[in-house]
């Protein structure tokens, strides 16, 4: 191989380098972070801001973004963690529901919640900005002062080709709670965050439920 031609193949390689390095950048920038609007959240909803993350994988070929949203005593009883991944495409199908139980396992096991997985139900829905997405329920207990607190859970997820990410969101809320005289059952804050205008999951009916009004982007 002659001179030129070595000269060549180094150039294409290093365009080639430079093309990666340009793919990986864009990606890390432009990256739309999902979000819920503060008049869903009203005064009852917060974000914690000290738990932003933002992590890249596959050599940064993978952005993820994520967002966690807590009721508003701060307490962990009920929340809800938003992550937006950017990818060179889309998501598939198989990829989607593995990122729903990898997070949904991520989020939760250092929580002391036990999950029981004989009570998962999958299903579909189409929320108010037109995305059809996947989710999967189950319900956990936690053993806690001689009590079990009963826990509902969520993962749910979807493309959204406006703006090139996937979103998957990951959420549950105690519906037992202990006051000084009583325990007693509440699934208000668990309703907040799955109720739709449908009521696709369990009837649970409303409009300012907090996954349904994600905002993964511009308008």
């Amino acid at each position: 191989m002659d001179r030129k031609h070595m000269l060549i193949i180094l150039v294409v390689l290093i365009l080639g380098l430079l093309s990666i390095v340009f793919v990986i950048l864009q990606n890390s920038i432009n990256i739309p972070v999902a979000h819920i609007p503060g008049e869903i959240l009203s005064d009852e909803w917060y974000e914690d801001a000290s738990l932003r993350t933002s992590r890249s994988y596959l050599f940064g070929f993978e952005q993820c973004r994520s967002v966690t949203y807590k009721f508003k005593n701060n307490d962990s009883s009920a929340i809800l963690v938003i992550i937006t991944v950017k990818s060179l495409g889309s998501l598939s199908t198989n990829e989607l529901a593995e990122k729903m139980d990898y997070f949904l396992q991520y989020y939760t096991k250092d929580k002391g919640i036990i999950i029981n997985e004989s009570s998962k139900r999958s299903g579909e829905r189409v929320h108010p900005n037109g995305h059809k997405t996947t989710y999967m329920i189950l319900r956990g207990e936690r053993q806690y002062e001689n009590i079990t607190f009963n826990i509902r859970l969520i993962s749910e997820a979807w493309n959204c080709d406006v703006s090139g990410t996937s979103v998957i969101c990951v959420g549950y809320s105690y519906t037992t709670y202990k006051s000084e005289t009583r325990v007693y059952e509440d699934n208000s804050r668990y309703k907040r965050i799955v109720e739709d205008q449908q009521g696709s999951i369990d009837g649970l009916r409303g409009d300012k439920g907090l996954i349904s009004n994600v905002v993964c982007h511009v308008v």
